[in-house]
């Protein structure tokens, strides 16, 4: 069977199966015009028509996909259209009810907003997990995320291309004053500022005690506002639990996006891990 590779953004993934590229591909973690690449093609082209020449050359993929358990991502798809998630409800028995549900154009549209809105929110949150700290912003709540995609979706037209993460994080500040950082901070600039060798001051060593950061005496300002910056963006215990499950290496301080590229990527190469790991959580009676 032919291995695919996917190329995406300059970052290259794979092998997978063909099996394995369309259940990506039917729970969104690939797209048709992700590139794609197996052993024989002469050049990178499109994942939709990779699968279809492997198709014709009678390669085919297996059913096991059907029988596996939704994704979240599923189930919360089902529910924005209005749909019951009954008990023990399929990956076939939620393309089923996708494929019926699109048939009618205003629900298709529904859903793929929802998609685009999904999309965005991850986008900006990543952003501002990685940055808040140079933006001068505490890290917004979910729901004041969707709150916020809601009010462009309705208010700008095209508002998903016209604007960038950045712009975002000072639309939601506006919306939520109340996510101003109470630290030492800088916003408006793209990088924390070179304070020298400047020592730390008391708000920014009151904040670091209060994170349970270790620090030296002497920490600078500079070392100050680096350290915090990666204090507030270290994975969740979730996050850290789901690793150890999935039996990969990382660091103790690794942050949330780096530990969130970790996990999609695993889930990516592996889509019966979910599965698994919800099964393991339930055994261990896990939240």
């Amino acid at each position: 069977m032919s291995q695919i590779f996917i190329n995406r953004d300059g970052q290259k993934q794979g092998p997978y199966t063909l099996d394995q590229v369309q259940a990506c591909v039917i729970i969104g973690t690939l797209k048709e015009t992700d590139s794609a690449w197996y052993d024989g093609l002469p050049e990178w082209m499109p994942l939709s028509s990779v699968i279809t020449q492997l198709q014709q050359h009678g390669e085919s993929r297996s059913d096991d996909w059907q029988r596996k358990v939704p994704t979240p991502e599923q189930k919360a798809e089902l529910r924005c259209l209005g749909l019951r998630v009954k008990h023990g409800l399929t990956q076939g028995d939620y393309q089923e009810l996708i494929d019926k549900a699109c048939i009618d154009p205003t629900t298709k549209s529904k859903l793929e907003v929802f998609r685009l809105k999904k999309t965005k929110e991850k986008e900006f949150w990543e952003f501002i997990l990685k940055n808040n700290f140079k933006l001068g912003m505490e890290v917004p709540s979910h729901e004041q995320l969707r709150e916020t995609i809601d009010f462009l979706h309705d208010s700008i037209p095209g508002w998903a291309a016209a604007t960038s993460p950045k712009q975002f994080a000072k639309i939601i500040l506006t919306r939520y004053p109340n996510l101003k950082g109470t630290w030492e901070s800088h916003p408006g600039t793209d990088e924390i500022p070179d304070f020298g060798d400047e020592q730390a001051t008391e708000r920014q060593l009151a904040y670091l005690k209060d994170l349970g950061a270790r620090f030296q005496p002497d920490i600078s300002k500079s070392q100050a506002s680096e350290l915090i910056d990666r204090c507030r963006n270290r994975a969740s215990d979730a996050q850290k639990r789901r690793l150890s499950f999935y039996g990969l290496d990382f660091d103790p301080d690794i942050t949330k996006e780096e530990a969130s590229t970790l996990i999609d990527s695993y889930r990516t190469r592996h889509p019966e891990s979910e599965d698994a790991y919800q099964e393991w959580k339930i055994r261990n009676r896990i939240a």
